[in-house]
């Protein structure tokens, strides 16, 4: 925690970058891989503690490729464009876009009907939300991740209130204690 406190200070007070530099260097490049890790291994703990699918190891994956692909695409920016001589036209956003709907469809392998019951919303919805922290570190948007990775909640990390009243944190924790029956989906 104490790597994301120093960098937080460092960018607030050098104020927060509006383009990503070209071309990364290594550093920036370690620095991003680990936020992603370390934001990725906080989540998936926090969801391994309390007996929930998509845990640790799942959780860092997902984070660190979709930070992979972000940083794939800042390397790449130097090529974007076409060159007189080509036919092909490189569209960089197409990667991290690309990213984003496989776990949208992975996320929908996540949710299962069982009988009048739908379980794994909101472990779909951790999936996708880990990868856009993925992407965000990738990006060098690193306050952007940190917030959205971070929670103010007293009690700690609610994926669910009953009430609707909201979570008070980020989208991870607690599982939904009991499916919600189809009838109520309608």
């Amino acid at each position: 925690m104490c790597v994301f406190v120093r960098l937080l200070r460092s960018e607030m007070r050098f104020g927060i970058k509006k383009n990503m530099p070209i071309p990364l260097t290594w550093p920036e490049i370690v620095l991003r891989l680990s936020c992603a890790l370390a934001t990725g291994a906080v989540i998936g703990l926090n969801r391994t503690e309390h007996d929930r699918p998509a845990g640790l190891r799942t959780s860092i994956l997902v984070c660190l490729a979709a930070c992979i692909a972000m940083l794939q695409v800042n390397l790449l920016l130097p090529l974007r464009g076409r060159t007189s001589d080509s036919c092909v036209m490189n569209d960089l956003m197409r990667l991290p876009l690309g990213i984003l709907s496989g776990m949208g469809f992975i996320g929908a392998g996540a949710i299962v009907r069982r009988q009048k019951l739908v379980v794994g919303v909101t472990t779909a919805a951790t999936m996708w939300f880990r990868t856009v922290l993925g992407l965000c570190f990738g990006g060098g948007q690193t306050i952007l991740g940190i917030a959205g990775g971070r929670d103010d909640s007293p009690s700690g990390p609610q994926a669910y209130c009953p009430a609707g009243r909201g979570s008070g944190g980020m989208d991870v924790g607690r599982e939904v204690k009991r499916a919600v029956p189809l009838s109520e989906n309608k």
